[in-house]
């Protein structure tokens, strides 16, 4: 159903949302060195590779910088969170726009970040926790892309 909050559309990229974003993401992806896809909620920083539970050749960058992401997220407010590959730290899924990121675009660096909240509010997070939210995860980012361009 169109409306619903995980309508997946009837195709991969069958909504022009997401075709549009492809299309920008291909055309580019020379010079798209990370990726990141911010959902909530889990307070979970997830590497690529979701799908499934064997682990990328390169998991071990993927986790090293994820860990320093989620280090500066919780210098910010404390907020902890959980780190690595989706499949270990929830269950398998696929259809990932950061698996897609890793596998078609060939971006080495790509996340799905769950932000706040662990399920007390689920996916309506109260307004007060929206901007804190919001500067925590700048951090974590922000301090990932400083590694991955060094």
């Amino acid at each position: 159903m169109p409306c619903d909050e995980t309508y997946a559309g009837t195709s991969a990229f069958s909504e022009p949302e997401t075709k549009g974003l492809s299309d920008v993401i291909l055309g580019a992806k020379a010079n798209i060195k990370a990726y990141f896809s911010l959902h909530s909620y889990s307070q979970a920083w997830l590497t690529s590779w979701g799908y499934t539970w064997k682990a990328p050749p390169d998991l071990d960058a993927l986790m090293y910088v994820a860990n320093k992401g989620a280090d500066a997220l919780r210098a910010v407010n404390g907020t902890y969170y959980d780190v690595g590959p989706g499949a270990v730290i929830f269950y398998a899924a696929s259809g990932c726009s950061d698996d897609w990121a890793k596998e078609k675009a060939g971006i080495k660096y790509s996340y799905t970040l769950e932000l706040r909240d662990t399920g007390d509010y689920g996916f309506l997070l109260p307004s007060s926790q929206i901007e804190p939210t919001g500067f925590e995860t700048w951090e974590g980012i922000k301090t990932s892309v400083k590694l991955i361009l060094a």
